[in-house]
């Protein structure tokens, strides 16, 4: 007991002031106690409680082989429990809860450097006077609680930004004073043991990506069985087949996984053939993908340039693919909301053609006239000059359509094999307007009687 209470710090007596009187005033509250009651139910249900399980014991495994090897000893103990408990479960549940379309690898570089700074802070700096730790803990709380609220929502974005660099501010800081009090003492605070604690978060979040990326695929993999088992005009013996088959194939790729299973659910496969067939398609979807084509500026655009015309806009459209009947093939963006103040406040970015080409690319806006939606409209200009410079190479929109737009008009324009058009469509319902404008450039056809 006196070797525990000797290695707590005056960060450590800070931390465990803060957590008790957080828990106490917290605790007055009814919702707030049953809120938690349900996150523990939520916590320990028997998936979850095994995944988190099953990677304490890979960190224990990764610590016990680093031991073998020098890079981890009993000393750092305390620093890997820290570690796990306040980085390692957190990124292991944002690899849960992680969409298909997010770059996996890049958000959990961002995400382990963010957390690297804050338990660089709680393990590794220099300790300071309690009552300075008092200050600076609840400091660093505030910081992580407004970068939780406003991670992944598009209108925090700025909070996010500034929040972040307040984080990165405060640990060099940190740095700087660890630095002083090095060179006051002459290099005394500056020994191997500081340099293993310094390097202990790096060490371990490295280790742990393996572990992190197969969570979020077996994650991914629950969610496309689930989607699977949902439909029921397949046979139970062909989605078992589908089941078996995306495992085996896909499962490492949640991405062709989500593909497979969606080209799945849209057809009318019988056969193990046709699950086979549906797996060679997306399979040579990505290898076209990974190697595009050259595609003629006569016979539309390459569909991997057209996909991230306006993805600057937040408009990017992913997964070009193949439509559920028919040789069309398609993609488009999630809705962009202008406005938060409608549902109806968004724009949409819409690519259709062939397999081999992009022919229509497509802008549409989805607003309440009423009150009239002069933010809608503008940003639908802004986009829509952006969409034409990149596929026509135009810095503008033409004079013609800029009008019908202003003034939310359908019309045409055609410049050169390309057809410039603006389509309206109103619904008048209890004095409501529901307005979509839609940009479509199409190719024109290329014989002489066009």
């Amino acid at each position: 007991m006196n070797i525990l209470v000797e290695a707590l710090t005056t960060r450590d007596y800070a931390v465990l002031i803060w957590l008790t009187i957080a828990i106490s005033v917290l605790s007055i509250y009814p919702a707030v106690r049953s809120g938690a009651v349900g996150v523990l139910r939520a916590a320990l249900t028997p998936k979850l409680s095994a995944i988190f399980l099953t990677y304490a014991l890979y960190v224990g495994a990764a610590c016990w082989i680093g031991y073998r090897f020098g890079f981890w000893s009993p000393s750092d103990l305390k620093a890997t429990i820290v570690w796990v408990l306040f980085t390692g479960t957190i990124l292991l549940g944002r690899a849960i809860g992680q969409p298909y379309k997010t770059k996996f690898f890049t958000g959990i570089v961002r995400d382990n450097f963010r957390m690297i700074l804050i338990v660089e802070f709680m393990v590794v700096a220099y300790t300071f006077a309690l009552w300075k730790e008092l200050l600076l803990i609840p400091w660093f709380a505030l910081l992580g609680m407004l970068q939780a609220a406003s991670q992944n929502k598009p209108e925090h974005k700025n909070v996010e930004s500034l929040v972040s660099w307040l984080l990165v501010i405060s640990v060099v800081l940190l740095i700087v004073a660890f630095a002083k009090i090095t060179l006051d003492t002459h290099g005394a605070i500056f020994n191997l043991s500081t340099l293993r604690e310094v390097l202990l978060p790096v060490w371990l979040s490295i280790v742990s990506v393996p572990a992190f990326y197969v969570t979020y695929c077996f994650a991914r993999w629950e969610q496309a069985r689930i989607r699977i088992n949902l439909k029921s005009y397949h046979s139970d013996e062909v989605k078992g087949h589908a089941q078996r088959l995306f495992r085996r194939l896909l499962f490492f790729r949640p991405d062709l996984c989500f593909q497979a299973v969606r080209q799945f659910n849209a057809s009318d496969a019988s056969t193990e053939q046709d699950v086979w067939n549906i797996v060679n398609e997306v399979l040579e979807n990505a290898r076209r993908r990974n190697n595009p084509k050259p595609v003629d500026p006569a016979d539309g655009w390459s569909p991997t340039e057209a996909e991230k015309y306006l993805s600057g806009e937040g408009l990017e459209a992913s997964d070009y693919h193949r439509a559920m009947h028919g040789s069309e093939w398609y993609a488009n963006s999630n809705a962009k909301y202008v406005q938060r103040d409608g549902l109806s406040q968004t724009l949409q970015y819409i690519i259709e053609g062939n397999q081999d080409a992009v022919t229509k690319l497509k802008l549409k806006g989805s607003f309440e006239i009423n009150p009239y939606p002069d933010a809608g409209i503008n940003a639908m200009i802004e986009v829509g000059s952006v969409l034409i410079e990149k596929a026509m190479d135009i810095n503008q929109i033409p004079e013609d359509i800029l009008t019908h737009l202003q003034t939310v008009t359908s019309g045409k324009a055609q410049l050169g094999h390309y057809l410039l058009e603006v389509r309206v469509d109103r619904f008048d319902e209890a004095n409501v307007i529901d307005i979509a404008l839609i940009i479509q450039i199409a190719k024109m056809p290329t014989d002489s009687t066009a």
